[in-house]
């Protein structure tokens, strides 16, 4: 309770212990060596095949893109918030069709809640989970399944910075945190919490390949070598 109070000045009383800035502070690199140089001794593979970027890493910043540009929309009330988005929805390979039509079913009858959760994940002035917790809280509850929520939720904040806010796949997420030890989202954990503990796990698997003479560029470049392990 202690360190809880002593964090809350600084963070906020709302702060998580697995918020990114936070858990550095309890998590040191490298508790258990094994797991990790497993991991990374195949993802230096991967990482130095010619074709890695054209197999994993742009096509992403061309699907950022072009959800920046719903985005933008959205922040000036343009209308055409809506077929930009529904472009850049039927144009990636990073959400399933089924989540992505059941999206804009809804949108379509609810355009003002559309635009919202765009508008929301780009808020400068409150929290990352405040922002997520915000795009989630305008859908209706069953809209769209725990795993197709997490990939429609960042797939929506690549947008605002693909090196920042990678996609996120829940199986994937889930199996990298068993195949180096790290700790997998407690059962309860909701799609805000999840997202937010993967960005967290990304910043592991940087520090950890740093140490093992692997230079990650960003968590992009993480996210996309875990990606191997779908």
């Amino acid at each position: 309770m202690a360190i809880r109070e002593l964090l809350s000045g600084c963070y906020g009383a709302a702060f998580s212990f697995y918020d990114p800035e936070i858990t550095p502070i309890w998590d040191p690199v490298a508790t258990e060596k094994k797991p990790w140089d497993e991991f990374i001794g195949w993802a230096k593979r991967i990482h130095n095949w010619s074709g890695f970027d054209a197999w994993e890493y742009d096509y992403k910043i061309a699907d950022a893109r072009r959800v920046a540009e719903a985005l933008q929309a959205a922040a000036s009330d343009s209308s055409e918030w809506f077929p930009l988005a529904e472009a850049a929805l039927k144009g990636t390979n990073l959400v399933r069709w089924q989540a992505w039509d059941n999206l804009l079913r809804w949108w379509k009858e609810h355009l003002a809640e559309g635009r919202d959760m765009l508008v929301v994940v780009q808020r400068s002035d409150v929290s990352l989970i405040t922002k997520l917790k915000g795009f989630i809280d305008q859908l209706p509850s069953g809209l769209l399944s725990g795993a197709d929520l997490l990939r429609v939720l960042s797939f929506f904040f690549l947008g605002v910075d693909a090196h920042r806010y990678p996609p996120v796949s829940a199986r994937v997420f889930t199996k990298c945190c068993k195949l180096t030890g790290y700790p997998a989202p407690y059962a309860g954990a909701d799609q805000a919490l999840r997202y937010r503990q993967a960005l967290v796990f990304f910043d592991r698997f940087i520090k950890e390949s740093e140490q093992r003479g692997l230079k990650l560029r960003d968590r992009l470049d993480a996210q996309s070598l875990t990606s191997s392990h779908g």
